[in-house]
């Protein structure tokens, strides 16, 4: 079981690594376009922003991080196989 955990482990931390990389390269080519357009609804710009949202919003990556590290989600994906 430790193995099964410790794989999972590495490849959650190989995948946020991925997803980082990813992610600040499209972040990175959009930034040297001149001409990057936006889309939004009307109705968006009445939304309030409300700066104490901002850490339960950043703590779903500390979970999705951990999930597949929990004893539920090896068990999960011992039976998907």
């Amino acid at each position: 079981m430790a193995v099964k955990r410790s794989k999972a482990l590495v490849v959650s931390s190989g995948l946020s690594i991925l997803f980082l990389i990813v992610y600040g390269s499209c972040n990175w080519i959009s930034s040297r376009r001149a001409n990057v357009g936006t889309f939004y609804f009307e109705w968006e710009r009445e939304i309030p922003f409300v700066s104490f949202f901002i850490l339960p919003y950043m703590s779903i990556d500390l979970f999705w991080n951990l999930l597949p590290a929990s004893s539920a989600a090896v068990r999960v994906s011992a039976t998907a196989y």
